[in-house]
């Protein structure tokens, strides 16, 4: 079966597209926040929504400005030694925005929106096959293609779940939302180690796979999971543990979406 993070041949106009549907928004529900909201803690477990914003900021910064990239590694690893590069590479630029206000880092973030999706049309098709390092908590063999069309998306919009379910703020959903989790569901046909199973997924950003086997359109399901769509991505990511699966047939198709994750 291919690895979908080995792979760099997704349409520009659509990474694009994708990437403005979810900037926009991810700053329409940003701007909808107002006082204690944004010190709410989240299941970012070191971060609160103001922080999940200095991180969005800061890495759409770090995307911006390349020439950055060798400094900042070597002062994360400086910082927090024992953090994963990636890890400590985000703290670095949550912290040199503490002094920032949430409203402050939403215009900051606002501003740096065009010169991303600028960015983003100027990317050369070749430079999407280059190879990233270690350390970055994405497979081996994970090419730049993956992380700049599939991930910094994906980790965007996991940010915004993020802080929709801190503040109790509705979660809208549209198509877009749907290709994102689709491609989440690709991941997960590589990874999953259980039987051969359907996974129902309700809501807007839902739909059925059929997942394991050697090849899952002539799998012979053994069980099907039901869950909705944004709290199973949650649990992909390693948020919540408990999705609110329902399963019918065997058992251990339901422990195989269960125990899933995948990169966000």
């Amino acid at each position: 079966m291919s690895r979908p993070w080995s792979e760099a041949g997704i349409p520009a106009s659509e990474v694009i597209s994708l990437d403005e549907a979810e900037l926009g928004a991810l700053l329409a529900l940003l701007r909808s926040l107002d006082g204690p909201e944004w010190e709410l803690p989240t299941d970012c477990t070191l971060w609160t929504v103001r922080d999940i914003c200095a991180h969005a900021v800061g890495l759409t910064d770090l995307i911006l400005h390349p020439a950055r990239w060798a400094g900042d590694l070597l002062a994360s690893r400086r910082e927090y030694p024992t953090m994963s590069r990636l890890d400590a590479l985000n703290q670095l630029h949550v912290d040199r925005r503490a002094r920032r206000s949430g409203p402050d880092l939403v215009a900051d973030f606002g501003a740096l929106v065009p010169a991303r999706l600028a960015l983003r049309r100027r990317v050369p098709a070749w430079a999407r096959w280059l190879p990233l390092p270690g350390g970055f908590s994405l497979p081996p063999g994970t090419l730049l293609g993956y992380l700049l069309d599939v991930i910094l998306i994906r980790d965007l919009w996991m940010h915004r779940v993020d802080i929709s379910t801190a503040t109790g703020r509705p979660l809208a959903l549209d198509g877009h939302d749907r290709a994102i989790v689709h491609r989440v569901m690709a991941d997960l046909a590589v990874v999953w180690d259980g039987p051969p199973g359907v996974v129902r997924l309700a809501g807007p950003a839902g739909g059925a796979w059929t997942v394991g086997g050697t090849d899952a359109r002539s799998a012979d399901p053994r069980g099907t999971v039901e869950c909705d769509a944004v709290e199973y991505m949650r649990c992909l990511a390693g948020r919540n543990d408990q999705p609110g699966l329902h399963l019918t047939g065997d058992p251990a198709v339901g422990g195989a979406a269960l125990r899933a994750r995948v990169p966000f």
